[in-house]
């Protein structure tokens, strides 16, 4: 079989994208353990809160270790999500696991950066040199004409290209990478691997991944309304239902003779 086959086998195969399915899987596995998701959700976050203060004293590399930290903790929880999906039960060292994948979290992190720095950095750029000097000319305006209120119109206007481009952009990124980190905790791929496998099954179903997405958003959203608090229960909740959708598109592993994670990513590293 190909590269291009083996890493294209799911998306080509086609399946159906099963939102409500996933928010439900989600809350069942996020009930049979509540303590244990809200108890390392609330670690997670003081040990990246300390972390962020101690590695800020760093020039450069702080943020960075402080990100890639957090991006293993998170590997950690989806370790736990499948640990209690097959064994009906989990514990704190299950979470802790996604210690194991750091070195392929921290390359993922590092892999995402670079990816990032290129399409707002010269995408970006190579925007500006084509409407740079409207933005500039309206920014002129409206510097000598502070009570024009069209003056300020014409200038958000000159401003809409790269308002789109930048949140397109970035919701583009989310969506093509928003199963690498679990391919890396569950499937064990490589952080290359894991990223073009991720790349290649979103895309087929990137409106019902970004509706997805949004229901995600809005239900945390609803958590910081009750004065914050709510968060507890909803951050957890949301991962356990991206644990899910992980779930129900790839399997886990041992759930057949060959998995479908085995013949898309595995044989790309």
């Amino acid at each position: 079989m190909s590269d291009s086959t083996r890493f294209d086998h799911l998306a080509q195969s086609g399946y159906e994208f099963k939102l409500g399915d996933y928010l439900s899987r989600g809350w069942e596995l996020f009930r049979s353990q509540m303590g244990s998701f809200i108890g390392y959700t609330l670690l997670m976050g003081v040990i990246y809160f300390v972390s962020a203060l101690v590695l800020a004293f760093i020039p450069g590399i702080g943020g960075i270790a402080a990100g890639i930290l957090l991006m293993t903790m998170l590997a950690g929880f989806y370790i736990g999500c499948e640990t209690l999906a097959k064994t009906g039960t989990v514990s704190m060292n299950d979470f802790f696991r996604g210690f194991e994948v750091i070195s392929q979290v921290a390359l993922y992190y590092l892999i995402l950066i670079g990816i990032v720095l290129v399409v707002f950095g010269v995408l970006g750029g190579g925007l500006f040199l084509i409407k740079g000097q409207e933005v500039i000319e309206s920014f002129q305006d409206l510097q000598t004409q502070q009570d024009n209120p069209l003056a300020a119109l014409e200038f958000i206007q000159s401003l809409g290209w790269f308002i789109a481009f930048f949140v397109l952009a970035g919701i583009a990124l989310q969506l093509f990478y928003y199963f690498a980190l679990p391919l890396i905790a569950l499937g064990r791929l490589s952080a290359w691997p894991a990223m073009e496998t991720s790349r290649k099954v979103a895309t087929p179903q990137l409106l019902q991944l970004f509706l997805f997405v949004i229901v995600l958003g809005l239900i945390n959203l609803a958590g910081a309304l009750l004065l914050l608090v709510g968060l507890i229960f909803t951050i957890p909740l949301t991962l356990c239902s991206i644990y899910a959708a992980y779930e129900g598109i790839f399997g886990i592993e041992g759930s057949g003779p060959e998995s479908q994670i085995d013949e898309i990513g595995r044989a790309e590293g």
